[in-house]
């Protein structure tokens, strides 16, 4: 049996194009800015901010300040131990730093030593990955015709 279907109800055949495929975000977009790891020099003060001379001995604790605004302000980002040639700081953005460091002796009360000479260095900004290589093919569209039963 033939049964006629007016064209009205005869849809359109529907294009459907496959997703594109799924790349991986690269390293460059997966962080921009890569975080540095610097080793300050820390240079051991040997008179205290009253004049008096210092002992290596005497110090009970090296503070380490940091300044990311050309010395207008200095933060204290840690302690070394005393003696210790270099503090180690992680998680800085590419830029310019000044430090500087000053100690507490052990004495009872403690007194600090004046500041060390400021340091300055640069974390500089991170080479860039090569992009990746473009993805070539050609892309496949399939028409396919829905049946109304």
């Amino acid at each position: 049996m033939l049964v006629t279907v007016p064209l009205w109800r005869v849809k359109n055949p529907r294009l459907y194009a496959p997703n594109p495929p799924r790349l991986h975000p690269s390293p460059i977009m997966m962080r921009i800015q890569e975080m540095a790891t610097v080793s300050i020099p820390i240079t051991t003060p040997t008179t205290r901010s009253d004049g008096s001379s210092l002992d290596p001995s005497e110090i009970a604790r090296m503070d380490v300040e940091l300044s990311a605004d050309n010395g207008q302000t200095f933060t204290n980002v840690g302690q070394a131990a005393p003696g210790q040639p270099t503090f180690d700081l992680s998680g800085l953005s590419p830029g310019s730093y000044l430090s500087r460091s000053t100690c507490t002796d052990n004495q009872d009360p403690p007194l600090t030593s004046a500041f060390s000479n400021v340091v300055s260095f640069v974390v500089p900004i991170p080479a860039l990955a090569p992009p990746s290589p473009p993805v070539l093919g050609t892309p496949s569209v399939s028409a396919t015709r829905g049946k109304k039963g």
